[in-house]
């Protein structure tokens, strides 16, 4: 996912846990961010 404020990455992050993703990798600049989350096995 990508194309969103730093700030929403936690809720964003605890929002994907409770559909059964987990937190892969994440990368930041000049206020955006983006994520990668995988399903777990």
């Amino acid at each position: 996912m990508s194309g969103f404020y730093e700030k929403d990455v936690p809720l964003l992050r605890e929002a994907a846990e409770r559909l059964g993703l987990a937190f892969g990798d994440g990368r930041e600049r000049d206020g955006w961010a983006c994520i990668k989350c995988r399903r777990q096995a």
